[in-house]
């Protein structure tokens, strides 16, 4: 799912990705989803890098940008990547707890760019959680509220993270 623009690693799954090629990746993706977000005009009625800016930019995303009827097309991939970035970003600036990571070995996100510091050890795949909960909008016919759940779900264990 990451965007073949940036890999070298087209032919191999993240999963047999060794560390290094998986942290390769990682900063990668961090440094084109940066460059690409601050080269747009994101213009939020809220705060950037809030829940709310993060629930408005799915909103707008499938609105303006997401093509049903090529859900696999690159484009479409482009734009979960960054709703997936500014996710996490918005996750890091609320919560120090929080950061970038690479996804556990022997668990179903390894190697995958993931948000660590939750309690208990758990990771957020965000790039899996923005596209299953995008599809479950612009192809399952989920109520749009799902994109706040979703959102407001990982905020509040965010939150949790900085009182334990």
């Amino acid at each position: 799912m990451i965007d073949s623009r940036s890999s070298d690693f087209d032919e191999k799954e993240l999963y047999e990705l060794d560390s290094d090629q998986a942290t390769e990746l990682l900063r990668e993706f961090l440094r084109t989803e940066k460059e690409a977000l601050e080269s747009m005009e994101l213009a939020f009625a809220n705060e950037k890098y809030s829940r709310d800016s993060v629930v408005e930019f799915f909103e707008y995303v499938i609105s303006n940008k997401f093509d049903p009827k090529h859900i696999d097309s690159q484009d479409n991939r482009i734009w979960i990547l960054r709703i997936a970035f500014y996710f996490g970003e918005s996750l890091k600036k609320q919560s120090r707890q929080l950061d970038w990571g690479i996804g556990k070995r022997d668990t179903a996100f390894e190697n995958h760019p993931v948000i660590t510091g939750f309690p208990k050890g758990i990771e957020a795949a965000l790039i899996t959680i923005v596209r299953n909960t995008l599809l479950g909008v612009v192809i399952d016919g989920a109520a749009r509220d799902s994109i706040r759940d979703a959102v407001d779900y990982w905020f509040d264990a965010g939150r949790a993270s900085t009182s334990t």
